[in-house]
């Protein structure tokens, strides 16, 4: 059943000292803050509706007025965003510190449009944190404002440029590959793509064999397979064949650096998966109106997504973050007292 809006009265006491005959008054729940309009749970239900549920603007205030029984408007809503934003921007900030730490971090990025103009979103995570950054660029300058230039970590990407830039030590995903071979087979039918596509998924088969049994063997029978790949002269007769073996030559170490290591993944469907909400949201409200817009997009992203990965409900932070921001303490921290391991 949807929920009903709900009025909460909050009685304040006056009271007068009678040493230095002050009156101070009793104060309210710490989380409301010093003029509060609407209470935790309205922010809350509007915060999953948009970022969860990825609905529009417009269609949280018919769902609210509707459902609800609360009128607001587009504005006064994107406004409550936008302030919870910044009052709880400590968590996202400590989302991006535990990112810097982890020891592999899945990259990506997509486009959107800002006033306009296409901007690039970038997400840097893994299995328990989610961190979304929208710039006007996508160069390796905004992969150092993520990671750092010191970042001592595996980075899984695609093969954009960007990060062969940032210097960083590179997992590259075969499924980028794999797909980019399937479409040239199918856009350009030939006996040279369609080989081409058909043995590299042999190899990558053979490469998640070798992978599973840590046989010195298997992983150089994989190295020789590809290296004949790539090698082949006749397939390499078509030009998008001969430019698909030249990318894995120049990456192949980085393409088969998953081979060390069991739990290290093959692809970067992680980054891809956490990408897609953002991407059906641009179908959503097209294009965001101010860069401001696109830090309270990229914030509540990171909080609701890096929330979901860790089982915990939106509420309580809200609550506990709110509060410690008005009593000007610590904010909580979204990982616990010890942090979750990433791989």
């Amino acid at each position: 059943m949807p929920a009903r809006r709900e009025v909460i009265g909050y009685r304040q006491h006056e009271y007068e000292c009678g040493g230095c005959h002050q009156r101070p008054w009793s104060s309210l729940p710490p989380e409301l803050g010093p003029s509060p309009k609407l209470g935790i749970r309205a922010l809350e239900l509007a915060l999953s509706l948009r970022y969860e549920y990825r609905l529009s603007l417009g269609q949280i205030c018919r769902y609210l007025k509707q459902h609800v029984g609360l009128e607001i408007s587009k504005g006064g809503l994107w406004q409550m965003l936008h302030r919870a934003a910044q009052r709880t921007a400590k968590g996202r900030q400590e989302i991006l510190e535990v990112a810097r730490s982890r020891a592999l971090v899945h990259m990506d990025e997509t486009g959107l449009r800002v006033q306009g103009t296409l901007w690039w979103l970038w997400f840097a995570g893994d299995v328990t944190l989610s961190y979304f950054h929208l710039d006007p660029s996508r160069g390796h300058e905004v992969v150092w404002l993520l990671l750092g230039k010191d970042f001592a970590g595996l980075v899984v990407c695609d093969f954009m440029g960007a990060y062969t830039a940032a210097g960083l030590e590179l997992l590259r995903c075969w499924a980028h590959l794999m797909r980019e071979a399937e479409r040239v087979a199918d856009v350009l039918p030939s006996e040279q793509t369609t080989e081409f596509y058909r043995r590299l998924q042999e190899v990558y088969q053979q490469a998640l064999q070798a992978q599973t049994t840590q046989l010195l063997e298997d992983r150089y029978a994989v190295w020789r397979e590809l290296g004949r790949l790539v090698s082949d002269e006749q397939l390499g007769g078509h030009a998008e064949v001969a430019r698909l073996q030249g990318r894995i030559d120049r990456h192949v170490d980085e393409l088969l650096r998953f081979l060390e290591l069991r739990t290290l993944p093959g692809t970067n469907n992680l980054a891809e998966q956490d990408l897609r909400p953002a991407v059906q949201m641009r179908h959503v409200m097209f294009c965001l109106r101010s860069p401001s817009g696109a830090d309270t997009f990229s914030h509540w992203m990171s909080i609701t997504q890096t929330l979901r990965k860790l089982e915990r409900p939106l509420l309580p932070y809200l609550r506990e973050s709110l509060a410690a921001h008005f009593l000007g303490c610590a904010p909580p921290s979204l990982f616990g007292r010890e942090l979750p391991d990433g791989n």
